[in-house]
């Protein structure tokens, strides 16, 4: 898998968090797009922040399965 763009906080002018004991997490964002051109997005209004569709996957060879499908 080819890394198209990484975004940092300090590209939209906020401060880094300082990271610890981090949790491995194995995910996947995707963009979705209808027919009439809208794209999915999830509002967390809470911490207003929208995001992308995002699964979980509990198991790495899915994960693998798929990556190598779409080569």
């Amino acid at each position: 898998m080819e890394l198209i763009c990484k975004i940092t906080d300090e590209d939209i002018g906020e401060k880094a968090i300082n990271m610890e004991n981090l949790k491995l997490r194995l995910g996947a964002r995707g963009i979705v797009i209808r027919e009439d051109g809208k794209i999915a997005i999830f509002n967390k209004s809470n911490k207003n922040e929208y995001k992308l569709p995002f699964v979980v996957l509990r198991d790495s060879k899915i994960l693998e399965k798929y990556i190598e499908m779409n080569k």
